[in-house]
């Protein structure tokens, strides 16, 4: 800092070093810059030390939300602390990453939610009769943790079942979500029941729709 003997000091420069100290958590304990003028010793340059005291770091709580605001399931707040500024600690949410924009450490101990992704999750559905035999091959499907499955690709395979004189028993894709496992490929499956073959009479007729005779309908 320079300036002329027996002035004040141009604080704008310290003053600007002075508040990135305090955004670190610090208390400003003396400042000699704003009381004191340069001296009038032109070959000893002066010496000023800004004094502070370290804050002790501040208390908050950790809610995990999804992307919407939304708490996440199977998550609970957590305490933690941490330097005034600084990004907020993430805590480990199984099947979920945390966003890559962090909030900050707040100063007046409140609650921080801290937004994370759904991963990709994986799975395969199974076409099954009652007796667990395979009524069509499976199905590879991809979502995300705690997320439905899309039905899209399965709803043509479901109908083409039915169409075979089958009843729809059971469906875990219409009301079971992907897990938290990165690492598991989930199994879903779809149950059917065989219906009893429909009776019918077979009328032997001519090509005019006339019974023709000698025969009898079975």
């Amino acid at each position: 800092i320079e300036g002329e003997s027996d002035s004040m000091l141009n604080r704008t420069e310290v003053a600007n070093a002075i508040q990135a100290v305090l955004n670190k958590n610090y208390n400003l304990v003396s400042d000699p810059t704003a009381t004191n003028k340069l001296d009038h010793n032109d070959n000893v340059d002066q010496d000023f030390t800004v004094m502070f005291s370290k804050l002790p770091d501040a208390s908050y709580t950790s809610v995990p939300v999804d992307e919407a605001g939304n708490p996440i399931p199977g998550t609970t707040p957590t305490a933690e602390t941490g330097e005034p500024g600084t990004p907020v600690k993430t805590p480990t949410v199984l099947g979920y990453t945390p966003s890559k924009t962090l909030p900050e450490v707040p100063t007046d101990n409140g609650d921080v939610k801290v937004v994370y992704s759904p991963d990709v999750q994986k799975g395969t559905v199974h076409f099954v009769d009652e007796a667990g035999g395979t009524l069509a091959p499976d199905i590879e499907v991809t979502g995300v943790t705690n997320g439905l499955i899309d039905h899209t690709k399965l709803s043509n395979q479901i109908q083409q079942i039915i169409n075979h004189n089958y009843n729809l028993v059971s469906d875990d894709t219409a009301v079971v979500v992907f897990n938290n496992d990165d690492n598991d490929n989930q199994n879903f499956t779809i149950s059917f029941s065989k219906l009893p073959d429909a009776g019918y009479t077979s009328v032997p007729v001519d090509e005019a729709g006339n019974p023709i005779p000698g025969t009898t309908p079975t």
